[in-house]
């Protein structure tokens, strides 16, 4: 079948803040009368600072159908 393109696209730039992202990511996943489907995710973070990549890993697997986009910056 064919990819379901996505309609919107979310760009969060983070760091340490994990707690918060979580909060927001919940709430976009939650969106009424948008399908899940339908939303993108760009999460830009430096990677080991905090638990960012455990997160986006849980959130992939309770929102299956929601896309994460990882972009990973250099910790320099």
């Amino acid at each position: 079948g064919l990819a379901v393109l996505p309609k919107f696209s979310v760009l969060i730039v983070t760091t340490r803040y994990a707690r918060r992202l979580q909060a927001v990511l919940r709430s976009i996943a939650h969106q009424v009368g948008i399908p899940i489907s339908q939303i993108e995710i760009v999460v830009a973070y430096v990677p080991g600072l905090d638990g960012t990549e455990d997160l986006l890993d849980s959130m992939s697997l309770a929102y299956p159908a929601l896309r994460i986009v990882r972009v990973p910056f250099a910790q320099d």
